[in-house]
């Protein structure tokens, strides 16, 4: 990924950043920003709200399909070379969350690069995919957040 000059201080202050001079170095001791990404996991019930009646087979079959690509010969019109691709059907939801640890006297700093992280994740969800194939359709995705935050050690869930 390339980022600009303005948005790399943002993304050292949430992803930490490797000491090119010495690897070994303990570069953590000044981090006061943890970013955690959590797995995602199938959310059952907004997956019957999205599925409806389908949602039964769906489940049978793990909510996942199998469709066969092919390449086609333009001068014959023949398909070849099928392979199959599983893929998550269609209006399967998933929980999960982002968990952002920081020390509350750098609440300011830490604002700005939340800002950037929400900018891209809303780009990801409009503009984007998840994975390969996306130019097929695959990995449009749907992002929603929430926030919540406590102690003095803050977590923000997203």
């Amino acid at each position: 990924a390339i980022v600009d000059e303005e948005g790399s201080e943002d993304v050292r202050i949430l992803f930490g950043s490797s000491n090119k001079e010495n690897p070994q170095k303990d570069n953590d001791k000044e981090r006061f920003c943890y970013v955690i990404f959590r797995d995602l996991d199938i959310d059952e019930e907004g997956t019957k709200g999205k599925l409806g009646i389908y949602y039964e087979e769906a489940k049978r079959r793990n909510f996942t399909e199998i469709k066969t690509e092919n390449k086609i010969k333009t001068k014959s019109g023949k398909a070849e070379h099928p392979r199959p691709m599983e893929r998550v059907i269609p209006g399967v939801v998933f929980k999960g969350e982002i968990i952002v640890k920081y020390k509350s006297d750098k609440k300011e700093q830490i604002n700005k690069a939340l800002e950037k992280l929400s900018k891209a994740i809303d780009t990801l969800s409009k503009y984007d995919y998840l994975g390969g194939c996306g130019t097929r359709g695959y990995g449009a995705v749907e992002i929603k957040m929430k926030d919540e935050s406590r102690g003095e050690i803050e977590e923000l869930r997203v």
